[in-house]
């Protein structure tokens, strides 16, 4: 049987690999053949079922490359290898492993575990104060209420964002919005940190991303926190935000064919989902978290009501 150590070790062969192929080739050459694998990677298809056809080792090292600029710059900062490593071997075991030993508890003990941890580090890493009352924690629902006990620790207005992948298409449809008075009345004076657990198309960040231009908020005050990031998805917002900044704990291999990250960890709204039930709700009410009307709606989705 795979063990979540194999598969990542797996995984860095894999990366290590295809950086190799890159070695010594012309800049503008990765630019060309970058330009032309934006224009394509996600409208690429080998059968109707499938999501996303995956990118080959070449791709992946063009796309690795332009990764490598967005780090140097700043644009892109990942936690080192060693950040919370028994919490994300935590979360990974199920989907590497294909059993069930890590129950919903355990999973959400490390998945706060990693949530916790990542708030704080983001003004550490960025280099920027986000920390006041000029910041709105932005949730997108469904997956992103795993920050959301981590995050009334440190901010005290919500943006509520919910949106649903089309797994056919991994176009974005939004179902849930709420938005809090001061992006209305003085959106250029709020910072927006954007907490979404699994960046991998980045067609989901980029409708939020979209939204917040809507409502005036300046790319530089936006930044993107996640537990686990693609090459893809990061080189999909960035190159269409070039403003924006983002945080992962984990940035991994690539995609698959359904689009999900690869070793990655599953669907994280199904794992964060499980177990939850109306008393969490209500704690998040009480906590101002949640709006009576948020809380509405939360409830309707678990009941599958929308």
């Amino acid at each position: 049987m795979q063990t979540v150590e194999s598969a990542l070790r797996e995984s860095q062969r894999r990366i290590r690999e295809r950086r190799d192929r890159i070695y010594g080739t012309p800049e503008d050459e990765l630019q060309y053949r970058l330009g032309l694998l934006r224009s394509v990677m996600f409208q690429r298809k080998r059968r109707e079922e499938e999501a996303f056809q995956p990118l080959n080792g070449d791709e992946l090292a063009v796309l690795e490359h332009a990764i490598r600029g967005y780090r140097k710059s700043g644009r892109f900062v990942v936690g080192r290898e060693c950040f919370m490593e028994h919490a994300y071997r935590t979360i990974r075991h199920n989907w590497i492993c294909g059993d069930q030993e890590v129950g919903p508890e355990e999973f959400h003990a490390a998945s706060g575990a990693i949530t916790h941890a990542l708030i704080p580090r983001v003004g550490d890493h960025i280099g920027m104060d986000i920390w006041g009352p000029d910041t709105v924690a932005m949730i997108i629902w469904r997956a992103g209420f795993a920050f959301a006990d981590a995050a009334r620790e440190y901010f005290s207005k919500f943006y509520h964002f919910g949106a649903r992948r089309d797994e056919r298409t991994l176009k974005t449809k939004v179902y849930f919005e709420e938005v809090p008075d001061c992006l209305l009345h003085h959106p250029e004076n709020q910072k927006v940190l954007v907490m979404d657990p699994m960046l991998a198309t980045g067609n989901t960040t980029n409708t939020v991303l979209h939204r917040l231009a809507d409502h005036g908020v300046p790319q530089e005050n936006t930044f993107i926190v996640s537990v686990i990031s693609a090459p893809e998805g990061v080189d999909n917002v960035l190159q269409k935000y070039p403003g924006v900044r983002i945080f992962a704990g984990r940035h991994d291999e690539g995609l698959n064919k359904e689009g999900y990250i690869i070793p990655g960890l599953g669907d994280y709204g199904d794992m964060s989902f499980e177990g939850l039930d109306r008393v969490q709700v209500a704690a998040w009410r009480d906590k101002e978290i949640l709006s009576s009307r948020a809380a509405t709606a939360l409830l309707d989705r678990m009941a599958g009501r929308c």
